[in-house]
């Protein structure tokens, strides 16, 4: 672990490449707010740095997947997903495991949708939402028939002014009361700002059905646009409550086509 944490900091030091995900979750140089700061600076950095590699493995990913149901979605304030995540600070994110960028997973966008229909469609006559629900995402026994794949986010968009990985802070205002120490929280308790960072850009969102030729289409199409509503108005990752996590559909750019 010492020489795989040495070559982290020298290559971190160095600003000239790494995995912005392996730095972020491993090398922290020491536990002060000189070496948390310096930590997001090397990872901001590997995240950029990665944009020419990662150009070439998202116009792979998007051949792939040209003939599937797809579209552009632009996040509308902040996003945060694997907040909780485990790592050398009390704050996580999920960034792709080969290239250190950030992604929507599809089981979180699966997760969004599925309940964002519970909430909007309850069961009537005229709309059977439960067996709708149950051939779109299954039961705990059988698979649905849609599958959401991982949102990549746009390449173009790591390196954009005001996009890609950005620095971010949430503040407690009762820290003793969330620790457990106070019978119940009140004014007198210190604020305890916790930096974190969050993204803002643009994300390719892919459904695809395993139902083959039009049938199948036409329940992509319709789960695509279950999505959309959910993006729009609930939100995907965490912090939903305080408005992030929102995104809504986007033009596709040449780059993106």
């Amino acid at each position: 672990m010492t020489a795989v944490r040495d070559n982290l900091v020298r290559v971190a030091r160095a600003g000239n490449g790494a995995h912005a995900g392996l730095i972020f979750g491993r090398y922290l140089e020491e536990q002060t707010e000189d070496g948390k700061k310096r930590l997001f600076d090397h990872t901001l950095r590997a995240c950029r740095n990665a944009q020419g590699i990662y150009r070439l493995a998202w116009d792979r990913w998007l051949e792939e997947t040209r003939d599937l149901t797809s579209a552009l979605f632009r996040v509308q304030t902040r996003l945060i997903t694997g907040l909780g995540a485990k790592g050398v600070l009390e704050t996580g994110i999920r960034l792709h495991h080969t290239y250190g960028i950030p992604l929507i997973p599809g089981s979180g966008l699966k997760g969004t949708v599925a309940h964002y229909c519970r909430e909007a469609y309850p069961e009537s006559p005229d709309f059977p939402a439960a067996e709708v629900r149950q051939a779109l995402f299954g039961t705990a026994g059988n698979a649905g028939h849609i599958r959401f794949q991982d949102a990549w986010m746009m390449p173009d968009s790591l390196t954009a002014n005001g996009e890609g990985l950005l620095r971010d802070v949430m503040t407690s205002h009762h820290p003793k009361y969330y620790a457990g120490d106070s019978i119940a929280p009140h004014d007198g308790e210190d604020p305890n700002p916790v930096a974190f960072l969050s993204v803002r850009g643009r994300f390719r969102v892919v459904v695809e059905c395993d139902v083959p030729g039009p049938e199948g289409a036409r329940w992509s199409a319709f789960a695509l646009q279950l999505l959309e509503e959910a993006l729009k108005t609930s939100g995907v990752g965490g912090k939903t409550s305080s408005g992030y996590g929102r995104l809504k559909p986007d033009k596709p750019s040449a780059k993106s086509r």
